[in-house]
């Protein structure tokens, strides 16, 4: 429940545990993987936004709690983000949210592996560009999908250097998965 008092305060009580005691940078309190029922209680009544289809009935919601999140950290710990990679539900960038805390670094899932399609690759540049209007950093990570067939990682280099150059400046990292 990303409206529960409760939840955020134990989130805000996890990430200031891990900047004091390990010295983190940046904690991320995005989702569990498949994170796709919306909670049902009263304060979270309305907050969904199913008219968006699958990739953002939940961004509002979930963007909001991690910008919330970022806005409290910030009062303690200036020097330290909140991390949330967009992803699955809350995949497009939220409608409600003109602009992100400056301590909130957001990556996004996916991508490159579909951009072979130009219209895929279109759609994926329409999201990462959606994010990066919202962040005053006006960079982005990555979580890149290169394993195309079970078990058999795929690399496209061409693909792979055109999509740097086009975020040359604007891209914090990526994490690579295959």
């Amino acid at each position: 429940c990303y409206s529960s008092p409760g939840l955020l305060e134990s989130a805000l009580g996890f990430s200031r545990l891990l900047f004091d005691t390990y010295d983190k940078r940046i904690v991320s309190l995005m989702p569990t993987d498949a994170y796709t029922a919306f909670c049902q209680c009263e304060l979270c009544r309305g907050k969904d936004t199913p008219e968006r289809g699958f990739q953002g009935m939940m961004s509002d919601y979930v963007w909001d709690f991690m910008n919330r999140a970022a806005a409290e950290i910030a009062k303690t710990h200036p020097d330290r983000e909140i991390m949330c990679y967009a992803y699955n539900t809350y995949l497009l960038p939220p409608d409600k949210i003109a602009r992100f805390q400056p301590n909130l670094r957001v990556g996004i899932c996916g991508g490159r592996k579909a951009f072979h399609d130009p219209a895929k690759r279109d759609q994926m540049r329409d999201i990462r560009e959606g994010f990066l209007k919202k962040l005053p950093s006006g960079r982005i990570s990555l979580w890149e999908y290169y394993n195309v067939t079970p078990g058999v990682p795929c690399y496209f280099p061409r693909i792979i250097a055109e999509d740097l150059r086009y975020l040359k400046g604007r891209i914090d990292g990526s994490m690579i998965e295959f």
